[in-house]
């Protein structure tokens, strides 16, 4: 009973979200940064046939850090909490198949 009891206190304590932890800003070394823009010319200038310089990329790359970053980020924790889940669940089970009759 108590590992049972134990499981779900670590599921609980995964329930709530940390205190005074937020979001770091995302940030990139120069190199990604600048694999990142050559990409971003690339795509432009394959599937939109405009040529934009490297300034103009740059400026479109922080916005979209900006605003989309967040919106990756949610979606990675999200997707980071249901495989913890999965894995807790399937520890509470072995923890259940360790029990002793009693």
């Amino acid at each position: 009973m108590r590992l049972k009891r134990a499981v779900w206190i670590v599921i609980l304590i995964a329930d709530r979200p940390l205190a005074g932890i937020e979001m770091s800003d995302i940030s990139f070394s120069k190199e990604e940064k600048q694999q990142l823009v050559q990409l971003l010319q690339d795509y432009f200038s394959e599937n939109l046939e405009q040529e934009v310089g490297r300034f103009e990329i740059e400026f479109l790359l922080d916005y979209m850090i900006k605003q989309l970053g967040p919106v990756f980020y949610n979606k990675g924790l999200l997707d980071a909490r249901a495989m913890l889940e999965k894995h807790l669940e399937s520890y509470g089970d072995d923890l259940y198949g360790l029990e002793k009759s009693v």
